[in-house]
């Protein structure tokens, strides 16, 4: 806008300069114009064929739901089953090793806590 304004007060200065920024404001009128066509129309979805619904009645719909509470159980017999072949699985918590990518700080602390740990053993050993 300022540079509209400069060319405005300078006489015989070239009259392209003034219609650019024009043309720019139509071309921006028209894409908001457009948009705002798009908004008010609204979204047009396209129709999905649906399948045809006959004999659906109450005996076919009990029929599925049955069905489908008879597969569910036969999934849960399997998984339990299969659960039952593979046992329980254990935490093998002692056979942990504690200095694969422990921090510095924490190798010390374990370290002098088994040290103290060893002292009072060694204590308690040599009192009896």
């Amino acid at each position: 806008p300022v540079d509209a304004l400069r060319i405005r007060k300078k006489p015989g200065t070239n009259t392209s300069l003034l219609k650019k920024p024009e043309v720019y404001v139509d071309v921006k009128n028209r894409a908001v114009d457009e948009i705002m066509e798009r908004i008010k129309k609204g979204v047009v979805l396209k129709p999905t064929q649906k399948p045809p619904q006959t004999g659906l009645d109450e005996d076919s719909l009990e029929d599925q739901k049955a069905e489908k509470r008879k597969a569910a159980v036969r999934e849960w017999q399997l998984l339990s089953e299969n659960i039952k072949k593979t046992g329980p699985r254990r935490m093998q918590s002692r056979n942990i090793r504690h200095d694969v990518e422990e921090p510095e700080l924490q190798k010390v602390f374990r370290r002098r806590r088994q040290a103290l740990l060893n002292a009072k053993e060694s204590l308690h050993t040599a009192d009896q």
